[in-house]
């Protein structure tokens, strides 16, 4: 693998944790391979902080870019900032305790705190000068992003960034704040006058425990003006203390919106019925909320349930629905997590289309991976699965109902404009690529890009692509067979399912063991390398099982590359999916 298929972001980790040791073989590999490598690997100029300020090997690396000025790789190609605040947060010392009661701990404790800013403010007098004069080598800083665990901000540090950012101009257009950390309080609050960035476009804030913290953040980028001109907004944080987020930048900026990333909590439960307001919204994504955890039961109860939140999406869905052709918001970026109620007639109720991508619809939980001497079954009918009563039955025909409209339906409805789909599950069923849908997935003849899942069963102790029941044809071989036909197909993606199947001992969810999704991943590849070569004759990039397949060099169609990732169901795919 070259460097120049490394991302960005793990180029950008190399530089900033490379150790001092291997510096210098690091410059020679990059004097080598500058032409290819060097723009991607300077491309972000990594900022380690501490408490107390910038860390000894950032003060490093601003010494040599202060020095070598645009000779230095970031000073030729570093558009990004990337800051990154590490350190444990100190204890709020009680001020009843320190002023009122005089508590031999508390004026220890105020003691040590006083000394640890006075150590910030020594080493700033030294950074701060260093600081700015790398900041001015750097040729044009497009975007930040602030990583934040502890509240504990070294000010001055953080403003010189700040007014470097605002120094960018039209240049700096997208900032991202994630806050990381355990708690938030009012005593270590990020007071810094924030400056205005007048041509800020994209904004994304981040924060699974400090929502009140984000929202005063938030507020300081309001009250400076920098909001003025957004047209992204990412929100991804928990629905406590997430309303005043929700009104002051989604319900507040909802005629410059354009692009919407919101996470589920946020969303459903706040206001969301209001986005119908939106018009100007084309794009948006519905992050799912993470598997609830034991240790977090207590925060979890505060949570909105499992059916509270289907009843909000529903809501949503259908107000989103309602109100005439010339007043409803027409998206033409959709990507969610699985498919709410209301969804299916929104999507019928205009034309246009382009991404769309739900990556588990029937939202199941996904399931645990267990270790192989935990499974005690050799077979999968040997597992023990969990009682068929009415109740699932009738679930099971929703579904089909459900699958039918999706396909036979929704995708028709924009065959014309689809350019990305992505359906995926994780188990095996309806969902997945065979004969019921592959005429509905033939029409869509502008589709570049194509992601579904396919079926794998047990089959004497191997195995294989399951059979379309129907017709006999093996449902890899169909699946290769149906996307030839799309004339504009570059890139495919085949995913493997494993069977639904649940254990008593693992409280009725849902288990797959550590070899047989190894086993599931090989049968989709030898079913692909088995068929590939006579389908795929226009040269189409597949992604499947754990390979890229493309046509080579030599003109034989085959593995370009082995990736160290697994693909079942809605699990990464290439990044070239979302394109």
């Amino acid at each position: 693998m070259s460097f120049a298929k490394l991302p960005a972001e793990l180029l950008s980790e190399i530089a900033a944790y490379c150790p001092a040791e291997h510096t210098a073989a690091l410059r020679s590999v990059n004097k080598m391979m500058s032409g290819v490598m060097a723009p991607a690997f300077f491309s972000c100029l990594p900022l380690m902080l501490s408490p107390e300020g910038l860390q000894e090997r950032t003060r490093t690396m601003l010494r040599a870019v202060a020095r070598g000025k645009t000779k230095t790789g970031w000073g030729k190609w570093a558009g990004s900032i990337r800051m990154t605040l590490r350190g444990a947060d100190e204890p709020i010392i009680s001020w009843h305790a320190l002023v009122v009661k005089r508590e031999p701990a508390a004026r220890a404790a105020q003691d040590e705190r006083n000394a640890f800013l006075e150590r910030r403010r020594e080493l700033e007098r030294k950074d701060l000068p260093l600081l700015r004069r790398a900041l001015k080598v750097l040729p044009g800083t497009r975007s930040a992003s602030f990583e934040w665990d502890t509240m504990d901000l070294p000010h001055g540090v953080i403003y010189a960034i700040l007014k470097h950012l605002r120094a960018a101009g039209s240049n700096f257009q997208e900032l991202k704040i994630a806050l990381t950390g355990q708690q938030g309080g009012l005593d270590k609050r990020p007071d810094i006058s924030w400056p205005t960035f007048d041509h800020l476009r994209s904004l994304t804030l981040e924060s699974p425990r400090l929502p009140e913290t984000l929202a005063m953040l938030a507020s300081y980028l309001c009250d400076a003006g920098s909001t003025r001109a957004i047209s992204r907004l990412v929100i991804r944080t928990t629905h406590q203390g997430s309303g005043h987020l929700w009104e002051q930048f989604v319900l507040g900026h909802w005629d410059r919106v354009r692009e919407l990333c919101v996470s589920e909590e946020t969303l459903l439960s706040n206001n969301s019925q209001a986005l119908k307001h939106a018009r100007s919204l084309e794009a948006l994504q519905i992050v799912p909320r993470p598997p609830r955890s034991v240790a977090e039961g207590r925060r979890w109860e505060e949570q909105l349930s499992d059916a509270d939140m289907a009843a909000h999406g529903k809501r949503f869905w259908t107000a989103l629905t309602a109100g005439t052709d010339q007043r409803r918001i027409r998206l033409k970026e959709l990507r969610v997590s699985k498919l709410y109620g209301g969804l299916t007639d929104y999507l019928l109720s205009y034309e246009g289309l382009e991404v769309l991508i739900v990556t588990n619809p029937s939202g199941a939980a996904l399931p645990k991976t267990i270790p192989d001497s935990q499974s005690p079954a050799t077979d999968a009918s040997e597992l023990d699965d969990e009682p068929e009563n009415a109740s699932s039955k009738s679930k099971s025909l929703v579904e089909m109902a459900s699958v039918d409209a999706f396909f036979d339906q929704v995708v028709a409805k924009h065959a014309s404009s689809l350019r990305i789909l992505q359906v995926t599950s994780p188990y095996a069923g309806r969902w997945s690529f065979g004969r019921h849908n592959a005429h509905a997935i033939r029409q869509l003849s502008n589709l570049h890009t194509l992601v579904m899942s396919v079926d794998v069963e047990r089959v004497e102790r191997t195995l294989k692509a399951v059979a379309d029941r129907e017709d006999d044809v093996n449902a890899v071989e169909h699946f290769l067979g149906t996307i030839g036909d799309l004339p504009s197909l570059r890139y495919a993606a085949l995913l493997g399912t494993v069977p639904l199947r649940r254990q008593l001992e693992h409280g009725w969810d849902s288990v797959v063991s550590a070899s047989y999704r190894g086993q599931a991943l090989c049968a989709v590849e030898v079913a692909v390398e088995q068929s590939a070569p006579g389908q795929l004759t226009h040269g189409a990039v597949l992604f499947a099982g754990r390979n890229v397949y493309c046509q080579k060099t030599d003109g034989t169609y085959g593995v370009l590359e082995t990736l160290g990732i697994t693909s079942m169901g809605p699990a990464e795919v290439p990044p070239w999916a979302e394109m």
